[in-house]
């Protein structure tokens, strides 16, 4: 790995992942491979469900490569239990520049985001947390607007 660089090109880091089926119940364990491109675009996750999809999504940051796949899988119903899908948790924007999102706040109606609030993006989560990239888009939203402490 060079002097300052987050991770060389071709780098794999694997995470295994639970999908929740809301409509059915039914679950699926998979296991995710995120790889580090260096370029644009900067990463790639491949995402393999066995009998629902294999596939790729690539971004210049992990949370958007998992956005790309819950943009998919989404409207057939399933969820991905991991903290990137939380409601109420979303990255910054120097977790996403500077971290490759990796990284995200747990997010707070009238709070600063802090450190100690910063969650891995693939660690897994409860299906009660979990909401629809448009459900943690619209909290993400009421969260900037909330007055906060100076």
């Amino acid at each position: 790995m060079s002097e300052g660089s987050l991770c060389d090109p071709e780098d794999i880091t694997e995470h295994t992942i639970t999908f929740l089926n809301i409509d059915i119940g039914e679950e699926r364990v998979s296991r995710i491979s995120i790889t580090y491109l260096g370029g644009n675009p900067d990463y790639r996750i491949n995402v393999e469900i066995p009998d629902l999809l294999h596939q790729s999504f690539e971004a210049n940051d992990v949370f958007e490569c998992l956005i790309k796949l819950r943009r998919l899988i989404e409207p057939m119903g399933w969820r991905v239990l991991c903290n990137g899908a939380r409601k109420d948790a979303y990255p910054s924007g120097m977790a996403r520049d500077m971290g490759g999102g990796f990284g995200l706040y747990v997010l707070v109606l009238g709070r600063h985001a802090l450190t100690k609030h910063l969650i891995s993006t693939f660690d897994p989560c409860a299906a009660h947390q979990v909401g629809t990239i448009e459900e943690q888009k619209a909290f993400f939203r009421r969260w900037v607007r909330s007055p906060k402490p100076r």
